[in-house]
């Protein structure tokens, strides 16, 4: 779910009395039309049926799992805004000898997910699950990422991603998105997932209120990446600026959690250089 600003734009305006005058001259031209010419326009009103769509059972299974989730699941959120033009500055840098070497791209999604798992170790209650009268806490951090296809949306998992630098993390982007969209995803691939992140920002979206994908405990999104004015060391200064929101499950955790591990993320993100090591 996102949120944006639009504009919308309106023709001349009508005042009451006109739209009065011409719906009583509608109703004049009716009541004199001919039985017939009623049927032929009764007819030409409901030629445009509704059009029903078999819902798949993937799609059955996804409406389930986020009832399941919004009922189940007290939702907080919480958002903030990073400056990532030092991670744009970065990533243009190695991006064309990146995907010269390992012939895949080299996305913003594997250096988020580098920082968020960073940041779970140091908040581990993130990394849980609800159990009714205990929380399980995850050892192993397994990134659920939401990918979409045609008719649905697939969540496969990179596994013990703590473990993996950035670059074995965009390969395994890669790969999952591969098999997810041409349907090769095996059971072991989505098993497991441990805390989702979503890249809403390919879409668009600027702002998202998540929903958590349960039985998880957390959700974050990364928002589109834009240049906005900012005031750096008292200079105003455009920067490439990216909200990131948090969904969680206020049963286990509250903001005195939430917000210091949003908090990490923003400023590990922030933290990146044109020295940073991605291998």
């Amino acid at each position: 779910m996102s949120f944006g600003a639009g504009e919308k734009h309106f023709g001349g305006e009508r005042n009451i009395e006109d739209q009065d005058t011409n719906m009583d001259k509608d109703r004049n031209s009716l009541s004199e039309s001919s039985p017939d010419s009623i049927r032929q326009l009764e007819v030409k009103t409901n030629s445009n049926p509704e059009n029903f769509i078999t819902v798949t059972p993937i799609r059955r299974t996804i409406a389930m799992r986020t009832l399941q989730s919004v009922r189940e699941i007290p939702h907080m959120l919480f958002t903030t805004e990073v400056d990532v033009t030092n991670l744009v500055t970065l990533r243009s840098r190695l991006k064309n000898d990146f995907r010269q070497k390992e012939g895949v791209n080299l996305t913003y999604l594997s250096f988020f997910i580098k920082t968020v798992v960073n940041a779970i170790k140091e908040f581990p209650l993130i990394n849980s699950v609800w159990a009714v009268d205990q929380i399980i806490v995850k050892h192993d951090i397994n990134i659920s990422l939401l990918i979409g296809t045609e008719d649905s949306v697939l969540a496969p998992v990179i596994k013990t991603a703590d473990q993996k630098k950035i670059a074995e993390i965009a390969l395994e982007i890669d790969q999952l998105t591969q098999k997810a969209r041409s349907g090769k995803l095996t059971l072991n691939d989505t098993q497991n997932g441990t805390f989702t992140i979503n890249n809403t920002g390919a879409f668009g979206s600027i702002l998202s209120f998540p929903t958590i994908n349960y039985p998880q405990a957390a959700l974050l999104t990364i928002e589109s990446i834009v240049k906005k004015p900012k005031v750096v060391d008292d200079m105003i200064a455009v920067r490439s600026v990216a909200n990131i929101c948090l969904s969680i499950d206020s049963r286990i955790m509250e903001g005195q959690i939430a917000g210091p591990f949003l908090q990490r993320v923003k400023e590990d993100l922030e933290a990146y250089h044109v020295g940073t090591e991605i291998y």
